[in-house]
């Protein structure tokens, strides 16, 4: 219908052109200008002529309307008429029927209005186009019907211009061609299947015309052949492919024999070499391509790289050959039964029955095993089960022993029969026993232990538990297995795991206060995985003892206060007795010992020293003496005094603490000063090191001070020759200043070292040779440090020498820049 009606439209514009010049014309003729009558006349015939003309024209436009009307109103195509601005000067009819619209609903509207969105532009573009230029287009795009849905149509358009040549609207013939477009696209889904359904099938296929030109191939033929895609085959021949030319001869020479015989052949290998430079093996199927009518008008073939199965053959006799002298050489025993019936075994069976290959060729098999084992035996044979059973087994001198088996069905002599693989674990049974016994009797231990036993993995969650450890914290087993640690034990336990991960050499312990009352006691240390060659070891969990010292705190406060009471009873009347030492000292040295010390050269000159006189001197020496022991050892057992309140009040948290910014070079050279006429007399170097710009600490002065004269005095009492040094960093991430005191003195011991920092220990307290002090000045460094957020600590070999180290958080304020020169 698209012809007829674009002739129609062209014959209508002509007809309309036609009928406007002779009424242009009409309008512009004037008779009465014309004078003379015999023109008149002729311009009247003429004129009349041309009004017949134009009512014949007339009758024709007519009748070309009533055409087009006819066609539009019956054509199934949608003929619209738009004018300059996009609007809809005319529907057809076929609108109802093909959009859903009646003409009249779109007279006035947009024609963009029902074209998809996305072919808009487009269509703009080439309706702009057809007015500017005056010719229109084959267009395709896609309209919205009136329910909503799109229908794809082609579309023509055609002209109509006034006299001036200017398009005054545009005539637009749309033919719906969903069914076109659908038919298209099932063809193409049914190409692109069959294009799928070879390139899916595993081995090559191909196709070639009778000249053995490749018409085609799917795509593992392509790779095979070292083509990107299946397309780039066509009009190719053997010799444009990477096959060598004597391959590619052979190709052809068997195409043509196909097509001349019209016979198939099947399996023909061909030794090649691909694309990717591989030598392969391929197993080629070539048969003769017919016609309808059973014309032969080519080949078609598959092909098939056999190479691995070649290789897998090959390798498979080479196997069966070390098979046999793997068998033999194996320290397991290999069986081969089928249907009960002993067929072959090696020699390592031989050895564990004591038979001989005579003897146990063609015994039962069920015989070598022992009675209650029987069954579960044979039931992993019938059902071909390849699980390993533990079953004890016969020797052939009546004794048993336990085997582990496991079968697999094979092909053997032609037939299908089970290799049973034999081992004796009689040794590994034995072990295992021994190791339930030990795991029991270790497990009897921990549930017996007095103290609390919780092993965490390294995640924290909860693994081991002990009784003690489920009454303490008065919970189930079943209630905490698997669980955070944090969840089911508080944030402390969690906290000491959690450091036994980041430092899995150190012990950490914490006292915790628990909500019913109780004071636990948590030591934590790690659990490490042993190292491989070059490899750290790796923290794999946690195990922490907790004990419930309840008791022990109370008696330890008790013992504190009485301590604390006792100082305080024995302080008070001890300095009173360092008080009156003094004044008699002063009373005797300033009265007394010049009366009664009489010097010869005073009283007379001439006369020597009597001997009462002499007596008399020492006696009053002798009370010099003993004043300035009593003096000395009432100030030793007033610092005792001084130690133990320092550390019953720190224990009782009765301590008055004042906290500062302080620096810390400052203390240091405060202390040396007070030691230095010390070191002097024992001919000791001193040494100090102190990093440039140390930030200040946060700390108590005096308690400090204590701290540092605590250290430098032990490293002096145990350096005979040598030096000190005293060393003052920042640590790797500068948060904590480093303070370490360095000696060359007789060292210390791993064993003393492990109890140095607790209360009244010393090193060498031995009666022979017992160190002066209490043995408390370290036990106070430790518990001042650890209020000050610090730690301390010793690295020391015997007779090496100690390093005393102690760490102190840098104050949160800055020190004050020194002012510039």
């Amino acid at each position: 219908m698209e012809k007829p009606v674009n002739s129609l439209l062209a014959e209508l514009n002509q007809q309309v052109s036609h009928i406007l010049e002779a009424q242009q014309f009409s309008d512009r003729l004037d008779l009465s200008e014309l004078g003379d009558s015999n023109v008149v006349q002729e311009l009247a015939g003429s004129f009349n002529q041309l009004l017949a003309s134009i009512e014949q024209k007339d009758k024709q436009l007519h009748r070309s309307e009533q055409l087009f009307k006819l066609i539009s109103q019956h054509t199934a195509d949608l003929i619209a008429v738009v004018d300059g601005e996009g609007k809809r000067i005319y529907n057809s009819p076929s609108y109802q029927s093909v959009l859903g619209y009646a003409p009249e609903e779109l007279i006035g509207t947009d024609s963009y209005t029902q074209i998809h969105p996305d072919d808009r532009h487009k269509v703009q573009q080439i309706l702009d186009q057809s007015f500017a230029s005056g010719a229109g287009e084959v267009l395709e795009y896609r309209m919205q019907h009136k329910d909503g849905h799109f229908i794809c149509f082609e579309s023509t358009g055609i002209t109509l211009q006034a006299e001036s040549g200017e398009v005054e609207c545009l005539v637009v013939v749309a033919h719906d061609i969903s069914k076109r477009r659908k038919a298209e696209r099932a063809l193409w889904d049914r190409e692109a299947f069959l294009q799928i359904l070879l390139d899916n099938v595993p081995q090559g296929i191909f196709w070639k015309d009778l000249n053995s030109v490749y018409r085609g191939c799917n795509k593992t033929f392509a790779v095979l052949a070292g083509l990107a895609d299946p397309q780039e085959i066509i009009d190719k021949t053997d010799y444009d492919l990477p096959w060598a030319e004597d391959a590619a001869e052979n190709f052809r020479e068997l195409d043509q024999k196909i097509i001349a015989s019209g016979q198939p052949e099947y399996h023909v290998i061909h030794y090649v070499v691909t694309a990717n430079q591989r030598e392969s093996w391929i197993d080629t199927n070539k048969l003769p391509l017919r016609n309808p009518d059973g014309e032969i008008i080519g080949v078609v073939g598959t092909s098939e790289d056999i190479t691995e199965r070649t290789k897998a053959e090959l390798a498979l006799r080479e196997s069966e050959q070390r098979g046999r002298i793997l068998s033999e050489s194996a320290f397991e025993g290999i069986l081969i039964q089928n249907k009960c019936r002993v067929l072959c075994v090696n020699g390592a069976l031989l050895e564990m029955l004591g038979y001989q290959t005579d003897e146990i060729v063609g015994m039962n098999t069920l015989s070598l095993i022992a009675p209650e084992y029987r069954g579960v035996f044979w039931q992993g044979i019938i059902w071909d089960l390849e699980k390993l059973h533990e079953v004890d087994v016969f020797r052939k001198d009546g004794t048993r022993f336990t085997a582990e088996v496991r079968s697999r069905a094979i092909p053997y002599q032609g037939e299908y029969a089970r290799v049973l693989a034999i081992r004796d674990i009689s040794d590994r049974k034995r072990a295992e026993l021994e190791l339930q016994h030990a795991n029991a009797y270790l497990n009897a231990v921990i549930d017996n232990l007095g103290d609390g036993l919780l092993v965490a993995d390294a995640q924290g969650n909860v693994g081991r538990t002990n009784p003690a450890l489920l009454e303490i914290f008065d919970l189930r087993r079943e209630q905490i297995a698997g669980k955070d640690s944090c969840i089911v034990f508080g944030m402390e336990i969690n906290n000491l795991v959690t450091k036994t991960r980041t430092a899995i050499t150190e012990i950490f312990t914490a006292e915790i206060q628990r909500p019913d009352g109780k004071i636990i006691k948590a030591v934590a240390t790690a659990i490490c995985q042993a190292a491989k060659s070059g490899h750290q070891e790796t923290c794999i969990g946690s195990v922490i003892l907790v004990r419930d010292i309840t008791a022990e705190k109370e008696v330890d406060q008790m013992k504190t206060d009485f301590i604390t009471n006792v100082s305080h009873e024995l302080r008070t009347p001890l300095t009173k007795i360092l008080g009156f030492i003094k004044l008699i000292n002063k009373k005797l040295e300033d009265h007394v010992f010049p009366k009664v010390i009489a010097t010869p050269a005073v009283t007379a000159p001439d006369q020597p020293e009597s001997k009462e006189q002499r007596k008399l001197n020492r006696s009053v020496q002798q009370v010099r003496d003993n004043l300035g022991i009593i003096s000395g050892q009432s100030q030793h057992l007033m610092a005792i005094i001084t130690d133990v309140l320092d550390i019953a009040q720190m224990e009782a948290g009765k301590l008055d603490w004042q906290m500062q910014p302080l620096a810390i070079e400052a203390l240091i050279e405060q202390i040396i000063a007070t030691k230095l006429e010390q070191i002097q007399a024992k001919g000791l170097e001193l040494t100090q090191e102190f990093a440039p710009d140390l930030p200040l600490v946060h700390g108590d002065r005096g308690r400090l001070i204590q701290v540092m004269n605590n250290l430098l005095a032990n490293a002096i009492k145990f350096t005979e020759d040598g030096r000190i040094i005293i060393k003052v960093t920042t640590d790797a991430v500068g948060q904590n200043v480093v303070v370490s005191i360095i000696d060359t003195g007789v060292g210390i011991s791993s064993s003393d070292r492990n109890h140095l920092f607790l209360k009244f220990k010393q090193v060498g307290d031995v009666l022979t040779n017992k160190p002066q002090g209490t043995g408390l000045g370290l036990s106070i460094s430790k518990q001042i440090i650890n209020h000050h957020g610090g730690k301390i600590w010793v690295e020391s070999q015997l007779g090496q020498g100690s390093t005393f180290s102690f760490s102190l958080p840098v104050a949160k304020i800055s020190k004050p820049s020194k002012p510039s020169d």
